[in-house]
């Protein structure tokens, strides 16, 4: 009863307690920073990540008396052990964070409120938005085929995957207000395409979560809000009274042939009741991650293996063939992500599934609590760097932003330090180059100039002082 009683309100506490480091981070990081949008969108996900992963599971785990960690024969100090693990980590990481943010802070920079920032680079920032959408649409119809797409798209398919996911619904969002029909057009088979190509169900909630941003701060309109708040009602109905999340898939097979599967995807619905299920889904981050503290504990730690796995990703098999394959066939990843490693710890050593982790913990299994510092600093720094880089060529922060958060079903802002490793690679290499082809085409003739013009037209952009003013 002590032990009940003592778990209960320490996790309430240090819930309470990640919280208000997130509000308190937030609002001094709008302070120091110039692009204020683009703090809400990173603390947008905070929020999300805190409310369903940590307090509402400890609300529902008090509520059942542990019931799935009594089921699972998870000890439920090893849960209030990892919550503690969590604020420290958020909190190292709210204060690196802070620190970057301070150090470019600069004297005599204003902030840019929404339609400064919506101006700022525009015609940049629209053109890198159609590569990204129109280069994720012609990986996916490559993959689809199985045609070659040439050294270009290998060379850029990291980024276009992740940048595409994004870019897709914020075109059709900011195209109700901002943009034109051409804009709009692209952004809705970008998005079709990725809810027909996608198989976690995670990406298609954290996409959608994502248009409700959109929708709540940069569109800011009644009728919008209403229309996306209803879509979301419709997903959550859809799972728990059809069993399942709509899910579609398009494939064509060696004769050419074209089919698309539209429906309900009940694999996975088990017979919980809907707050069992609630329970039990939110809170299997923290219950299952209690594996990689007692992984860790018992001499099992993963040190420098996972980014240096990571560094190595890029090799071809051919040349690394240890490379690990972290996938639901092969889960072989005991130098890499760790979610099959966890899965396999609490449900048996034949389970080939996975689940989302915690960062913290993760942090925890490779070097212990120093781990959790240093890592969580390091994750801080380079979501701050991100945020710097990215505001600096316009609204196309905003997906961009949202593609290092990987909207693929796992999205923290707190990104471990294994999957940066990837990123330096994946996305922010190609991006760099990116930008500096659109910079060489938009100063070397008049025809780039003429495409953007078109472009333009049919935007909804209000038009007002000079872009350069802008920028």
């Amino acid at each position: 009863m002590i032990e009940y009683v003592f778990s209960s309100v320490a996790l309430l506490v240090l819930s309470a307690a990640m919280l208000s480091t997130a509000a308190v981070t937030r609002r001094l990081a709008k302070r120091l920073f110039t692009a204020p949008i683009l703090v809400d969108l990173i603390f947008f996900f905070v929020f999300v990540k805190m409310s369903l992963y940590y307090a509402l599971p400890a609300v529902m785990r008090i509520c059942s008396n542990f019931e799935f960690e009594r089921e699972d024969r998870v000890h439920i100090l090893d849960v209030v052990r990892l919550y503690a693990v969590e604020l420290i980590s958020w909190a190292a990481w709210s204060l690196a964070l802070l620190a970057i943010l301070r150090l470019f802070r600069g004297k005599g920079r204003r902030r840019l409120d929404l339609d400064d920032f919506l101006r700022l680079k525009r015609w940049e920032s629209k053109v890198i938005l159609l590569v990204l959408a129109a280069g994720f649409i012609a990986a996916q119809i490559v993959a689809l085929t199985g045609g070659e797409g040439g050294l270009f798209l290998e060379c850029f398919k990291s980024l276009f995957f992740y940048g595409g996911l994004a870019t897709g619904p914020f075109l059709m969002v900011v195209s109700l207000k901002y943009y034109g029909k051409i804009m709009f057009a692209l952004g809705v088979c970008a998005s079709l395409l990725a809810l027909l190509s996608l198989s976690t169900r995670g990406a298609i909630v954290y996409l959608l979560l994502f248009s409700l941003f959109l929708v709540w701060c940069v569109v800011r309109e009644r009728r919008w809000k209403l229309f996306v708040l209803g879509a979301c009602v419709a997903v959550c109905a859809s799972y728990f009274a059809l069993g399942g999340l709509f899910a579609g898939s398009i494939v064509i097979d060696d004769s050419g042939r074209l089919s698309v599967d539209l429906g309900v995807d009940a694999e996975k619905r088990e017979s919980r009741s809907i707050l069992e299920e609630i329970e039990w889904r939110f809170g299997a981050s923290t219950r299952i991650g209690t594996a990689f503290l007692r992984l860790y504990d018992r001499g099992e730690s993963a040190g420098l293996n996972p980014i240096k796995h990571s560094l190595m990703g890029y090799l071809p098999r051919s040349l690394d063939p240890e490379k690990p394959q972290p996938n639901t066939l092969h889960g072989d990843d005991i130098y890499s992500q760790g979610m099959y490693i966890i899965y396999g710890e609490i449900y048996g050593w034949d389970s080939t599934s996975m689940v989302e982790f915690p960062t913290g913990a993760h942090f925890y299994w490779e070097f212990g609590i120093l781990g959790v510092l240093v890592l969580s600093v390091l994750s801080g720094i380079y979501v701050a760097l991100c945020a710097q880089y990215f505001s600096k060529l316009g609204v196309v922060a905003l997906p961009l932003l949202m593609a290092v958060f990987k909207p693929w079903g796992y999205v923290d802002p707190k990104i471990w330090i294994s999957d940066v490793a990837m990123q330096i690679y994946q996305i922010i290499l190609p991006l760099i180059v990116l930008v500096g082809v659109v910079r060489m085409m938009h100063g070397s003739g008049r025809r780039f100039r003429g495409f953007l013009r078109l472009v333009e037209a049919g935007g909804k952009l209000p038009s007002a002082r000079d872009e350069s003013a802008a920028g």
